[in-house]
């Protein structure tokens, strides 16, 4: 029996066919990401068809985006699109398969010291963004977690937080999980239970903050407070216990 030959697309084919499929079944920062690399791509080597692609190609593009962005951002997402246009018969193989991944250096994680963190929350200016900083250490919580959180996963009664998929949201590798509630966070929550007309915990006039808006207002909090190093929004997910940091 003849095997079928691919089917001839181009770059741009490619990324009009893929781009509603990563919508439909990746996180919008995901497909975001994955639709943005395949137009640098096109935008680097022209728009000729799938099958042209070389490794050569490949490598150039590597080399080229090494000089502009991180390794990780160069490795993993024109490889997972192309893995997906050869199960769609556009290709017989792929050619970012058989290209050596970027390097990527080991980092150790960031934490902040409990002398910074409290420098920190001394520095920021709004009682919400304060408050959400020491949700995020008392709980451990992501920051998509934190602004995707609704009053229907928390249970005050049993003192507990479900994190868990939404439709607009998807938890790290789509799991679900519970976290319990410690004293402060409890009192946190039970303060603000007035405000269950809202869906989010988390809020401005009802609507979720934008993950890129929390990010620029912890790192411009970072700066003012003095605290050097690679600190993040997730360095508030501290190795020390936080009960005595609560400035309210």
């Amino acid at each position: 029996m003849l095997k079928a030959k691919p089917k001839r697309k181009t770059l741009s084919e490619l990324l009009a066919d893929y781009s509603p499929h990563a919508k439909a079944t990746l996180t919008p920062a995901t497909a975001e990401g994955y639709s943005l690399a395949l137009k640098n791509f096109t935008a680097f080597v022209g728009d000729c068809a799938l099958l042209a692609v070389t490794a050569h190609y490949v490598d150039s593009y590597k080399a080229s985006r090494l000089a502009k962005v991180r390794p990780a951002t160069v490795n993993g997402d024109l490889r997972a699109i192309f893995n997906t246009a050869r199960r769609w018969g556009f290709l017989e193989s792929n050619p970012f398969a058989r290209v050596q991944l970027a390097c990527v250096p080991e980092q150790p994680p960031a934490f902040l010291s409990q002398e910074n963190f409290l420098k920190l929350l001394g520095t920021i200016r709004e009682s919400w963004f304060r408050e959400l900083v020491l949700f995020a250490a008392l709980t451990g919580m992501r920051r998509g977690e934190i602004l995707n959180l609704r009053w229907e996963d928390v249970d005050l009664t049993r003192k507990l937080i479900h994190v868990r998929s939404t439709e607009i949201f998807q938890t790290k590798f789509g799991k679900r999980r519970t976290v319990p509630m410690n004293e402060l966070v409890h009192r946190m929550l039970a303060g603000k239970e007035g405000e269950v007309s809202c869906t989010y915990i988390f809020h401005r006039r009802g609507y979720p903050f934008t993950k890129g808006y929390i990010s620029h207002q912890f790192k411009r909090y970072v700066s003012e407070a003095g605290i050097c190093g690679n600190i993040h929004f997730h360095s508030c997910a501290t190795p020390f216990p936080v009960s005595s940091c609560n400035r309210g």
